[in-house]
């Protein structure tokens, strides 16, 4: 296909994907129409990179009409942004049945409810004596029942009960199965706290976690980096891994040579997952799409204005300075299975991270859509009532 990379697809046959790409597609098809989605477009070739994006459109959406989809494959961006369609429309009407109860009514009656309180304004807490709305899930890795509030899972719909909670797609994943979905959705926790506190980090300590792409040793990785660079465009990684152990990775993707700030003109792309080439996989693809993204201008959370906005210091350092000399973050093996991979992160994160998930749906699609969250984990760039959790104050010396 014109702008996959010549590799073995034994890499790309990821351990926690039970279904390949194609057969992803081809399942969702006859139900684009029941989740709104009208066209499927590849983007690709409105960039000279070459790695694969597909975009899916539904103009419907409560939230975000445009979702974007990047891949080593056509198949693999085509799966991607159908499947992250699917979830932002299934997470917006989610038919899940409710139940409707005060927090000091579960408590009386000896059941557990997850405190929302980091996604609340700090002088606006849980109210535990008016009736809100509440959908049966879980904490992980322990699967004890619990009950999560509706608003702190959904998109799209009108915040009835907690009006005033932070908001965001953090933690929304959809897979070819429940566990599938749920991995993909810690992992995206992961990345987001990952990013925040390294954001936190003075330019010094930052710039000293960028890795080169020839430490990495891995041929599909060696390609991106290839078509990145036959562009004439430059290309640099930064290892965010945290305390927690789980490879965490940035790339940046700017104009060779070019001294321009305008914030558009740099790209990034955030990855997490246990095995680290596939961490650094999806930073690069994720850039490559972030630039896409920015060429073909159809997302609609995008105002025009900021197309001529200035990147400020925070972000204007990330363009030309290297080449980094740290090293790449440790992984399992490509090919570990996702049992393995999970019980891998509840070694390293589940005593810590203090993980609820529910399931919103996806049963009719063959899919299923779940939103997991954390009271521990930051969320600095999602959540418009963050303030710092300990997390961030020991990186911040406080």
């Amino acid at each position: 296909m014109d702008g996959a990379v010549s590799t073995p697809s034994s890499w790309f046959e990821y351990g926690e994907r039970s279904t390949p790409a194609v057969q992803t597609v081809e399942r969702l098809r006859p139900h684009l129409a029941s989740l709104g989605i009208t066209r499927l477009a590849r983007q690709t070739g409105l960039d000279r990179i070459g790695i694969p994006c597909f975009s899916a459109i539904r103009p419907a959406g409560l939230t975000l009409s445009v979702s974007q989809g990047k891949g080593r494959d056509d198949a693999s961006a085509m799966a991607s942004a159908l499947m992250e369609a699917a979830e932002f429309a299934i997470a917006e009407r989610s038919e899940v049945p409710d139940r409707l109860a005060t927090a000091e009514a579960l408590r009386l009656a000896g059941e557990t409810y997850y405190d929302a309180a980091r996604l609340l304004p700090p002088d606006r807490p849980l109210p535990t004596a008016v009736p809100i709305r509440w959908l049966k899930g879980s904490n992980w890795p322990h699967d004890e029942p619990l009950w999560i509030p509706r608003d702190a899972l959904t998109i799209g719909e009108d915040a009835t009960d907690l009006p005033e909670v932070g908001r965001s797609t953090n933690g929304l994943a959809s897979g070819n199965t429940t566990e599938e979905a749920l991995f993909h959705a810690i992992c995206e926790l992961l990345e987001r706290d990952a990013t925040s506190l390294w954001s936190l980090l003075p330019d010094a300590a930052r710039l000293a976690t960028e890795f080169p792409i020839e430490a990495v040793d891995d041929a599909v990785i060696k390609a991106f980096g290839k078509q990145i660079s036959d562009a004439d465009l430059e290309l640099r990684l930064f290892d965010q891994t945290t305390d927690l152990g789980v490879p965490c990775v940035m790339a940046v993707i700017s104009e060779r040579g070019s001294d321009t700030a305008r914030l558009f003109d740099i790209a990034a792309g955030y990855g997490c997952h246990p095995t680290g080439t596939r961490a650094i996989g999806r930073a690069i693809t994720e850039a490559a799409q972030t630039r896409i993204t920015n060429i073909a201008g159809g997302r609609d959370d995008f105002l025009p204005a900021e197309y001529f906005e200035q990147a400020d210091e925070s972000i204007a350092f990330l363009q030309h300075y290297g080449p980094g000399q740290a090293q790449p973050p440790a992984w399992l093996a490509p090919d570990t299975p996702l049992p393995e991979l999970l019980d891998h992160l509840a070694e390293r994160i589940g005593p810590t991270a203090e993980i609820v998930w529910s399931e919103l749906g996806g049963a009719p699609y063959g899919i299923s859509v779940v939103r997991a969250l954390s009271a521990v984990l930051e969320d600095r760039e999602t959540n418009v009532n963050w303030s710092p959790g300990q997390r961030a104050l020991r990186v911040l010396g406080q």
